[in-house]
């Protein structure tokens, strides 16, 4: 875990199904821990059809030999895959079956992972109320633990995403005072978020992207554009491909009336469209598809 967390993706062995039939003689939490770790690498790296066999797998290991933590691994595995392929009715469901399946055991990190998942799909889905409602079900588990970075994540980019939301709410209202409070908070969120993404490197491609997205909101569009650089560089690098909806961001935000920018790193609006369009058809994202095509349109 520590190679995919850390970036160093090339380093770890391709996936081993002769290692896990022989490991399941004594099963233990070893081999769904390394088919997880595989299946995490898969998804990052948009292999969509690779990561939901490692997903399956897991589920029949669970169901087969009775075994709780594969059961939700496999919960922990397919609600943020489905979340990440927008598939969000789907996450939806599944999120809320390993929560049913994981309150009943002993795994309260996992349960924490769940509820912070819940929360950005649900936010996803335009329920910011309930989204808000189930963050502070996940806050009030991570009172009682110590979440690794790893788990943790998914609790501070949902935190980070809906202050977001709120800040940009705020600024078209134009509520001064909400303006100022919720400025106040997407800061501390990203901080922490930023913070974190340092011991999990990969999950910088979409924490930078938020980044730039609260500086284009303040109106420090230098500042974002930096942020997105970053994001970008880093997606090249690990071969993520949330860099698609980095490259979606940019173009959408620079195509906005309040640009005073027309590129980044003298590539135009247009041309980070077609780029975040082309991974999009690659990975069948019709929902980022969708959404591009509504910018398109409204330009």
């Amino acid at each position: 875990m520590h190679s995919y967390s850390s970036g160093d993706w090339e380093i770890s062995k391709e996936y081993d199904d002769d290692l896990i039939n022989r490991n399941l003689k004594t099963i233990d939490i070893i081999a769904p821990s390394y088919i997880l770790y595989h299946f995490y690498t898969k998804m990052e790296r948009g292999c969509y059809a690779d990561a939901k066999d490692l997903a399956d797998k897991l589920s029949d290991i669970g169901n087969v030999y009775e075994h709780e933590y594969s059961i939700v691994s496999k919960y922990f595995a397919n609600a943020p895959f489905l979340k990440k392929y927008r598939k969000l009715r789907e996450a939806l469901i599944e999120v809320n079956k390993g929560i049913n399946f994981t309150n009943k055991t002993a795994f309260t990190l996992f349960l924490f992972a769940l509820y912070s998942t819940k929360a950005r799909i649900q936010m996803m889905m335009g329920d910011i109320q309930e989204a808000e409602n189930t963050l502070q079900y996940a806050n009030e588990i991570k009172s009682e633990i110590f979440p690794p970075p790893f788990l943790l994540r998914h609790f501070l980019r949902s935190h980070f995403a809906i202050d977001l939301y709120q800040l940009e709410q705020s600024i078209k209202t134009g509520n001064a005072s909400d303006i100022a409070k919720n400025k106040m908070n997407a800061l501390k969120a990203a901080k922490k978020a930023v913070k974190n993404s340092r011991k999990v490197v990969f999950d910088q491609i979409e924490t930078y992207k938020l980044m730039g997205v609260y500086f284009w909101l303040i109106n420090k569009q230098k500042k974002a554009l930096k942020w997105w650089s970053r994001s970008i560089s880093e997606g090249e690098r690990l071969e993520g491909r949330e860099l698609s909806r980095t490259y979606f961001e940019v173009g959408k935000r620079l195509l906005q009336s309040n640009s005073k920018h027309k590129e980044l790193n003298n590539i135009t609006a247009e041309e980070y469209l077609e780029k975040a369009r082309t991974l999009f058809k690659e990975m069948d994202l019709q929902w980022d598809l969708d959404e591009l095509d509504k910018v398109m349109a409204e330009r």
